[in-house]
């Protein structure tokens, strides 16, 4: 009965064989069980290190990325956010556009950061350009020292301790006088941002501080003074107040002012641009008296006058001065420095500024002395010298030195706002001297053209007479061209040159016949005619050189057209030309003083 739980079979078949071939079955199935246990336990293991170590090892955004990537290039991604576009887009324009923009043409973007903007060019250029200004500005930054932590430069130029304070310092160069600098400095309580030392160790110049617990900070247009050899530049830095502390050489922008009446010609109708002069030392303790011209003594070091500085007759100056009590702000001198004119401050101790003021010099003016006082907004006077269409002195003009005589057309009498020597300084930079006078010529007046001669300086470098119908009063023949003594015109003209002579036997001589007056056109064959015609014979026997503008000035004063267009305002007449007939005569005379001039 041991078989019972065998399936049922025939008894027959239960025999060894089977019996063995059965349990062979059984072991391999067992085998295989194991097998298989086995494996699923090195599974579980793999299975559970993988979720262990798969958030230590996986770059999130990198996979975000890739997936991103797939469904872009797919186009998965585009066909999911294709309903959402549809939908929301064409309201957020519609209302962008009608809060935003003017549909002008172009169209106005009130969104951009300057209001009322044509589109977008406008905001780049103006980008561009705060870009490039940055890039100069930093191009021409000058290299400071190192800041001195823990003190300052006082209003003495002594060394002052302030936890607050620091200071840096730059050397003056001899090159850098009179130029113009950026100053960025801080301070408070009535320390200086910035001060300019000498060599001797004094302060030389400073700015304004500020008052009490003020922070005076700011960015300062300054120009360097010649007695300047140190320029500290002070910083405060505390709390909410920016560290500060740099300076910049700038390039002055040339300062247009219309100089000329409204009704000049458009011919010359033109600005002038201003160069700094120097100045020089200014001399302390001093007052200049503006009726008189004397310099007196003063009481205060703060009390200042400069020296005589060289100017030239009839230009045009920029001045920057201060003065109190009724002092003279400045005077006009002439070549023995002797008191022409003077202005003055209000009387009291309110304090009269002139603030880059616009003066003319006399025609006679050599000299200038400018008188300032030093506790006030301005550490120092400043003055500048007027040049046409920008153009300062340079090239073969640089240096140069003409002599004008004549008359009235070459004299500052209101009747024009500049004269063909303006014209020609302002062009070129040459320097004048105008010894001319009015109603004088080579046989008449107290100043003839002979006596104007005879001041003229030996280091001259071009000498000219232009003129003068004036002659046709003096009473006196005209002569023959080679007169001597002063019984007839041409022996007169004779005289003039030979003063020059006299001077110097190999001055640069150039001789201007007169203009036409009304009534004395070469046309008319009258005096005017005759006495033009007589000059040229002398300048050729005398192997002078001659602009016969009589026949050559483009000027027609019989016309009332062109009196009224190049004579405005000569009473009606046709003598003295204003600024438009001064423009006509001005290149020819700049030409002929270029073949004059030694190069």
């Amino acid at each position: 009965m041991a078989f019972n739980n065998f399936p049922y079979a025939d008894m027959q078949d239960l025999n060894i064989d089977w019996l063995l071939r059965k349990m062979k079955e059984t072991d391999e199935r067992s085998l295989e069980a194991v097998a298989t246990a086995n494996s699923a336990k090195e599974a579980a293991e793999t299975l559970t290190n993988f979720v262990n170590n798969y958030f230590d090892n996986l770059d999130v955004q990198e996979e975000i990325n890739n997936k991103i990537n797939e469904m872009a290039g797919s186009g998965e991604l585009a066909e999911l956010m294709r309903p959402v576009v549809r939908e929301l887009i064409p309201n957020e324009v519609s209302s962008w556009l009608s809060e935003n923009v003017t549909p002008t043409t172009p169209p106005v973007d009130a969104s951009l950061s300057i209001s009322g903007a044509a589109a977008d060019a406008k905001v780049t250029g103006d980008r561009l350009e705060e870009v490039e200004d940055a890039f100069t500005e930093q191009e021409n930054v000058l290299a400071l020292s190192a800041f001195t932590q823990g003190q300052y430069i006082d209003n003495t130029g002594a060394i002052v301790a302030n936890t607050s304070m620091s200071f840096a310092s730059v050397a003056i160069t001899s090159d850098m006088v009179g130029k113009a600098l950026l100053v960025d400095g801080s301070a408070w309580y009535s320390i200086k941002p910035f001060v300019f030392v000498g060599e001797d160790s004094s302060v030389v110049a400073a700015s304004v501080p500020g008052a009490g617990s003020t922070h005076t900070q700011y960015t300062k247009l300054t120009f360097v003074p010649s007695q300047a050899g140190t320029l500290y530049v002070n910083r405060y830095s505390s709390g909410s107040v920016v560290e500060i502390g740099r300076v910049y050489t700038i390039t002055l922008a040339s300062i247009k002012l219309d100089y000329l009446p409204p009704d000049t010609g458009d011919a010359i109708k033109d600005a002038i641009s201003y160069t700094p002069v120097e100045i020089g030392t200014l001399i302390n303790s001093k007052l200049l008296n503006g009726n008189t011209g004397a310099i007196e003594e003063g009481s205060s070091t703060t009390q200042r006058v400069s020296d005589f500085i060289e100017v030239d007759g009839d230009t045009f100056y920029l001045l920057t001065t201060d003065m109190y009590y009724g002092k003279g702000m400045y005077v006009w001198y002439d070549e023995n420095r002797t008191y022409i004119s003077g202005v003055r401050a209000a009387a009291g101790t309110a304090h009269t500024q002139m603030l880059c003021e616009r003066i003319k010099s006399p025609s006679n003016a050599r000299y200038l002395v400018i008188g300032f006082v030093y506790t006030n907004p301005m550490p120092f006077p400043f003055l500048m010298k007027g040049y046409m269409n920008g153009i300062s002195p340079s090239g073969k003009w640089k240096g140069k030195k003409w002599e004008v005589i004549g008359d009235s057309i070459s004299v500052s009498n209101g009747v024009t706002g500049a004269h063909y020597h303006d014209l020609i300084r302002a062009a070129t930079g040459i320097q004048v001297s105008n010894r001319a006078e009015s109603g004088c010529g080579y046989a008449i007046g107290i100043n003839t053209f002979r006596v104007q001669a005879a001041r003229v300086q030996a280091d001259a470098d071009v000498v000219t007479m232009f003129g003068s119908g004036n002659d046709a009063r003096a009473g006196l023949p005209l002569g023959q061209a080679s007169d001597t003594g002063v019984e007839t015109i041409a022996g007169c003209i004779n005289a003039a040159i030979d003063a020059l002579a006299a001077i110097n036997p190999v001055m640069q001589i150039g001789i201007i016949t007169p203009t036409p007056w009304q009534n004395n056109m070469p046309s008319d064959n009258g005096f005017m005619q005759s006495y033009s015609e007589l000059i040229v014979e002398i300048c050729k026997l005398r192997s002078i050189p001659c602009l016969d503008l009589f026949h050559c000035s483009n000027l027609n004063p019989n016309s009332q057209a062109v009196r009224d267009a190049a004579y405005s305002r000569d009473d009606g007449g046709g003598v003295h030309p204003n600024e438009t007939g001064h423009a006509l005569i001005a290149p020819r005379i700049q030409n002929f003083l270029d073949s004059l001039l030694i190069h």
